[in-house]
């Protein structure tokens, strides 16, 4: 989305976001194997998550 944004503001793309494009997508295809190995009726599904708030500086 962010991508996008730029590209439809500023007519360029954000270079962090098209680096990041290619990270996300390797973890939903990581994510996508984890789930169809482990998919039976009986299993269930834990979601631990860590949220971290700092402040950046625009590049």
């Amino acid at each position: 989305m962010k991508n996008f944004s730029s590209q439809e503001r500023f007519g360029k793309e954000d270079s962090l976001a098209q680096k990041r494009i290619p990270e996300l997508n390797k973890s939903i295809d990581i994510i996508n194997k984890f789930i169809l190995e482990n998919n039976d009726k009986s299993t269930k599904f834990r979601i631990h998550s860590e949220i971290i708030i700092e402040s950046v500086k625009d590049e």
